[in-house]
């Protein structure tokens, strides 16, 4: 488990979380970290950024699933599954 989150560096979420963290900007290393699982439970507009979704885009390779709580990546894919793709559905 790690924690990210755009508006924290990685040592100030693990001094409040207690729980290993990522820095905001991880996902632009060139040894980028792979989950199996990623959840996203927040809008923030980094998120939607290019780099972002091509980093979101490449864990489908190893068949993480991505829990996005707020449809925020905007991507219809298997490996995605939505709060608010489940909403739109039910209209």
């Amino acid at each position: 488990i790690r924690v990210h989150d755009f508006m924290n560096d990685k040592k100030s979420l693990e001094d409040v979380t207690g729980i290993k963290s990522l820095e905001s900007n991880f996902y632009l290393s060139e040894d980028v970290c792979r989950f199996d699982k990623i959840f996203i439970f927040n809008n923030h507009l980094g998120y939607k950024s290019e780099k972002f979704i091509k980093y979101i885009k490449n864990q489908f390779r190893k068949d993480t699933l991505v829990i996005d709580i707020w449809n925020v990546l905007g991507i219809k894919s298997e490996n995605i599954i939505s709060l608010g793709q489940f909403l739109m559905e039910g209209d």
